[in-house]
């Protein structure tokens, strides 16, 4: 649907008569299925969900069929659309809480059912139908049923499609529920030490009830390889919790622990805690070192929230001169250079380590090509365009040629801008080189002008 016709549909279809609107409906259902589960969410009365939900999810059940690849995201609709049934007002709580569980239950069918590669349904499991469950839940007043609910569920969880319910744990169960809760499972995991589900639910429901003593208890008590990749939840939990003058003390003493993809997630939270209990300068000194670390106008503005202009301005030029210190050709540094529009700088750069251009890496060099064009560096824009159609002509991608030929046009268009080649081949000695070296791919030639190619050769 067009933004026009949207904004005209909301204008009109208010004013018009309610049977010509239902009408319009009914007869969309009849060629459109996702018209018609529209249609039936809108007629079916609250009574009548349930039970339509539990048939309509035992069909599913029933089918004895695979889902390719192709077909999951189609899949994934229609249990969307499955669990938009229950969405209907006026069911009682506990019969809504009771299809869900049934919804969960089937987790093990369904995924066995299709190529989930994409987490299409996984998505559906733990985004759609976890927080629908959550709100239900917590409409409900009875904290046995809702302990004894959450113990049926993870009887199986053999997919993990489960894990995100007691995420949410807090949302429904009160302080007191999750201590017995995390009780019952600290007594499953202890009379079988290779129960795995029950360690992780007893951490989780740590985690629900903000006490990181008990979470760094449970994550130890696995092994230490598994301690350390849970210091980033276990910081959450005591910024959960409030206690950022604890955490404050802890944090020197994990920053060394954590992996590289970590670590950037936990320099985050330790610049809030930093900032929280007052202390800029260490705030400064790790958006400093992040800054370092990976120059980018992201963790420049990041320093600026707590290093002024002239400290800025100090960072920069170091930053330029470790960039230029070192050999290597980072396309990050290059678009750093450019960033702070310092585009002789970024020039210099490039034209220091133009034979390390990859065209293979396209989608970080096409918008840095532009920018040089904006800023009259035909030069250094020419060599990335080079580098680019080089790259697709010879790892002969015919489905790439269109984008070659049009690099190619734009070399051809800078060419009389270029004052000096330098060192380099001129326009139209590149252009002879790449005759000689790709004249067979006629299908590449026929979508550039003629003036650009190769001339016929004499029998």
């Amino acid at each position: 649907m067009t933004p026009a016709l949207r904004a005209k549909a909301k204008l009109r279809l208010p004013k018009l008569p309610a049977e010509e609107l239902a009408k319009a409906l009914i007869e969309l259902a009849e060629y459109s299925k996702d018209a018609q589960q529209i249609l039936e969410r809108l007629v079916i009365s609250p009574s009548e969900c349930c039970a339509t939900f539990k048939r309509k999810l035992a069909g599913i059940k029933r089918r004895n069929r695979f889902y390719q690849w192709s077909e999951t995201s189609k899949f994934a609709n229609e249990l969307t659309a499955l669990l938009d049934l229950l969405q209907v007002p006026g069911i009682p709580s506990k019969d809504l809480l009771d299809a869900l569980v049934l919804f969960f239950q089937s987790d093990a069918k369904v995924m066995e059912m299709a190529d989930d590669s994409h987490g299409e349904l996984g998505y559906v499991f733990q985004d759609v139908a976890t927080p629908f469950f959550a709100k239900t839940a917590a409409n409900l007043d009875d904290q046995d049923h809702l302990k004894k609910t959450f113990i049926k569920l993870y009887l199986s969880n053999d997919y993990g499609v489960r894990d995100a319910i007691a995420n949410h744990a807090r949302e429904f169960l009160t302080p007191e529920s999750l201590t017995y809760l995390h009780q019952y499972y600290t007594e499953k995991s202890s009379s079988n030490p290779e129960g795995f589900q029950a360690r992780i639910l007893c951490q989780e429901l740590a985690a629900q009830l903000h006490d990181p003593e008990l979470f760094e208890a449970e994550a130890k008590a696995v092994n230490d390889h598994y301690y350390q990749a849970k210091i980033v939840e276990l910081a959450k939990v005591y910024q959960a919790a409030g206690r950022h003058q604890d955490l404050m003390t802890r944090l020197p003493e994990w920053l060394p622990l954590v992996t590289i993809s970590q670590r950037s997630e936990l320099e985050r939270i330790a610049v809030e805690t930093y900032a929280i209990t007052k202390q800029p300068e260490k705030a400064k000194s790790l958006r400093s070192k992040a800054f370092f670390d990976d120059p980018s106008e992201g963790t420049l503005q990041n320093l600026s929230e707590f290093a002024n202009d002239s400290e800025v301005k100090e960072h920069v030029a170091q930053a330029k001169g470790q960039i230029f210190s070192e050999k290597t050709l980072h396309i990050s540094h290059l678009g750093f250079l450019q960033g702070l529009g310092d585009y002789l700088a970024a020039n210099e750069y490039l034209l220091a380590r133009h034979e390390q251009l990859d065209g293979d890496l396209y989608h970080g060099l096409i918008a840095k090509a532009r920018a040089f064009e904006s800023k009259e560096y035909p030069l250094a824009a020419s060599l990335i365009w080079r580098a680019l159609a080089d790259s697709i002509l010879a790892r002969a991608s015919t489905k790439s040629y269109p984008f070659g030929a049009k690099y190619l046009k734009s070399l051809h268009q800078l060419a009389p801008s270029v004052d000096s080649w330098l060192n380099h081949p001129s326009h139209e000695s590149y252009l002879r080189q790449l005759h000689a070296d790709h004249y067979r791919k006629s299908s590449f030639w026929k979508l550039v002008p003629k003036e650009l190619s190769p001339p016929p050769k004499i029998k």
